[in-house]
């Protein structure tokens, strides 16, 4: 035998009032008739306890559930902001008779985070990132209209120390345009990672992202809605950013620029010709650089290899933004 109301727990009260606001709903259709309409239904347990009032406004099934998903999604968004474990939300509910019971919220979480291609990050670094494809498809979506020439897209790095001991690179990308202001809403986040600035750091958790920026800037298009558009890649960073991805040595180094190899003593030399270091032989190429790093002697302040940034082995000009 079913129980009845003020036997009822509170976890099972919250399903019973709907039950009744529905029931209720229904039998009460005879008052259309008289011109009539129910909104509210106040009612009391035989010992006199109140029971919440309920609500018979004009809202058919499917309204009631769009409200009831709109009152969960907020509430795990709460939930997700201030850090509220499942079972600290389960013991809130047993207290309480309208919050959605937590299987609903669990259920809700999934569902969300099955809409997004989340990965995490290689290797033992903490750290997870997203498909760049993905993001700029999602981007061209907000698009009114896609520009019909190339396409530019920066993509931009930074690490920032959180605390003493915490510290953490973003790795971000923004289409550039007249109108755009590159502001913080306007980025989008590839990689989030905990971990310090180095090189070994950033080549081994952050390996697939480069292989797919790799991968778009070879191909040099991208195909959205049967339509193929060319893009163009920029990489910015500070120059500490910069140097560690292309494998350079830091900025108190010798060769310290990531564009050109002049010696930091030849910097002030006024004796040559004005458009000497404009020479190409001068500037860094890809191609070089990756030579160099393989060498056993390495030279121009190389180090390390790309972190598999550009295409080493075509790619003879760099698009390097330092901010």
């Amino acid at each position: 035998m079913e129980k009845k109301f003020q036997e009822a727990g509170k976890t099972q009260r919250y399903e019973k009032i709907k039950t009744l606001t529905n029931k209720v709903d229904k039998a009460l259709w005879f008052l259309e008739s008289y011109g009539l309409k129910p909104s509210s239904l106040k009612l009391t347990t035989v010992s006199g306890e109140p029971v919440k009032q309920l609500d018979l406004a004009d809202k058919d099934d499917e309204t009631r559930r769009s409200m009831d998903l709109e009152k969960m999604k907020a509430i795990l968004f709460i939930l997700d902001k201030f850090k509220i474990s499942d079972q600290a939300y389960h013991e809130i509910v047993r207290k309480t008779e309208d919050l959605p019971r937590l299987h609903s919220i669990v259920r809700l979480r999934e569902k969300t985070n099955s809409t997004f291609e989340i990965y995490r990050t290689t290797g033992n670094i903490p750290g997870a990132y997203v498909s760049l494809k993905s993001e700029l498809e999602n981007c061209f979506k907000t698009f009114e209209t896609l520009p019909s020439e190339t396409i530019k897209i920066k993509i931009s790095g930074d690490g920032t120390r959180v605390t003493r001991i915490s510290n953490f690179i973003v790795l971000s990308f923004s289409i550039i345009s007249e109108t755009a202001k590159l502001s913080a809403d306007e980025q989008t986040v590839l990689a989030i990672v905990k971990t310090s600035e180095s090189y070994e750091n950033l080549s081994s958790s952050l390996h697939p992202v480069f292989s797919e920026i790799n991968e778009l800037y070879h191909s040099g298009s991208i195909e959205n809605n049967e339509n193929i558009y060319k893009i163009q890649l920029f990489f910015g960073g500070h120059m500490k950013f910069l140097q560690i991805c292309l494998g350079i040595g830091s900025s108190t180094g010798e060769y310290a620029c990531v564009w050109c190899k002049v010696s930091k003593f030849d910097r002030g030399d006024i004796s040559k010709p004005w458009n000497f270091y404009l020479a190409p032989d001068m500037k860094r190429s890809i191609s070089e650089t990756t030579v160099l790093s393989r060498s056993s002697k390495k030279g121009y302040g190389v180090k390390h290899t790309l972190c598999s940034l550009l295409n080493q082995n075509t790619v003879s000009q760099m698009n390097f933004i330092y901010l």
